[in-house]
């Protein structure tokens, strides 16, 4: 059996755990000083338009709702509260959610954000029933409409299945989030739908 010796070991496992290419962008030899570098930092971490989006649902909200167990199933109600803050100068917006699932407590909580460089909103989703996460990225598909889409992974699906999220903010004031979840033949079906109403 032939060993590689410490460094050539450390080598390959380094170019396996990198990436194939990293693009780097050209400010010079000392970025500090180039005033375009500074320019594009700064435009980079300042809240614009669409973090304005996300901050206008803060405060304390009633939600009502219903949720689909599976493909087919009939409806079950559900109701719970949210309140939402805007963290570090407008950049995010954190939800702590609360409810109730089977007559056990239920809460959550739900970080987003509009990430510049990428252009797109980002949504990272926790809660008391799971050790992991859930994040989906999204753009605005149509005024007051952002979709999101993500990977979700549980006991069922323990490498991950494909989900989408709408946010649609109406013209009185509330918001609804839909959530649609993949069937086991590859389809699509509507798992959940919140509606929110400031309270």
């Amino acid at each position: 059996m032939k060993f590689l010796p410490p460094l050539a070991l450390w080598l390959a496992v380094l170019s396996c755990n990198s990436p194939e290419r990293i693009e780097w962008v050209d400010y010079g030899a000392d970025p500090m000083q180039n005033p375009q570098y500074m320019t594009d930092m700064t435009a980079a971490g300042a809240p614009g338009p669409q973090h304005e989006v996300l901050a206008g649902r803060a405060g304390s909200w009633k939600v009502d709702g219903k949720m689909w167990m599976a493909p087919g199933a009939d409806p079950m109600p559900m109701q719970a509260t949210a309140k939402t803050e805007v963290l570090l100068g407008g950049r995010y917006t954190v939800e702590e959610f609360k409810s109730d699932f089977m007559g056990m407590p239920f809460e959550g909580r739900l970080v987003q954000g509009y990430d510049n460089l990428t252009q797109q909103y980002w949504s990272l989703w926790t809660d008391s029933m799971s050790t992991g996460y859930w994040i989906s990225h999204g753009t605005e598909t149509s005024p007051g409409k952002i979709e999101f889409e993500g990977t979700a992974t549980d006991i069922l699906t323990p490498n991950g299945r494909p989900t989408r999220m709408t946010t649609t903010t109406n013209g009185d004031g509330t918001y609804t989030m839909k959530m649609f979840d993949t069937r086991e033949d590859g389809g699509e079906f509507q798992s959940m739908e919140l509606h929110y109403t400031r309270g």
